[in-house]
């Protein structure tokens, strides 16, 4: 297996930006085929190689290239997540769903009871395409505010 040094830091540079930006998390592994599809549109550009020095400060036009990217790609219906454990995503192959909403679970005495409060959905939706048009597809990411971890829902 062939590492990409320069895939590396890229990918590392465009996580940085997205969590900094648009409260999008890039780390778990539905996430790569959108990761390989901007790098390869990456280098189609004149944009320079990424290099380690990236890692303290990219080029403002790559910097400004990235950005518009992850706006053009990571949506929400009305805001943006508030997340209680690290920033996620949800894909549908190498396209970001849109983020319609997030839910609480109050802390009350069915939910205590029953389900789990202090537990957060957030709510993701996006079009699968099929042969004669496409389909809604909704996926979800569960944290909790009482605990570490994110659980991906689909």
């Amino acid at each position: 297996m062939v590492i990409d040094r320069n895939y590396i830091l890229f990918s590392s540079a465009l996580s940085e930006l997205a969590a900094q930006t648009c409260s999008v998390g890039l780390g778990h592994s539905e996430s790569e085929l959108f990761m390989k599809r901007v790098y390869d549109e990456y280098l189609l550009t004149s944009y320079p190689e990424p290099n380690v020095n990236w890692i303290k400060s990219i080029p403002l036009d790559v910097k400004s290239w990235m950005v518009n990217v992850i706006q053009e790609n990571f949506l929400f219906m009305n805001k943006k997540p508030k997340w209680v454990g690290g920033a996620s995503w949800r894909f549908i192959d190498d396209v970001p769903m849109i983020f319609i909403s997030q839910i609480e679970f109050e802390s009350n005495e069915i939910m205590d009871k029953n389900l789990s409060s202090g537990d957060v959905l957030y709510i993701f939706s996006g079009r699968n395409y099929i042969d004669d048009g496409w389909e809604l597809i909704i996926k979800m990411i569960k944290q909790d505010k009482n605990a570490i971890g994110t659980s991906y829902i689909d």
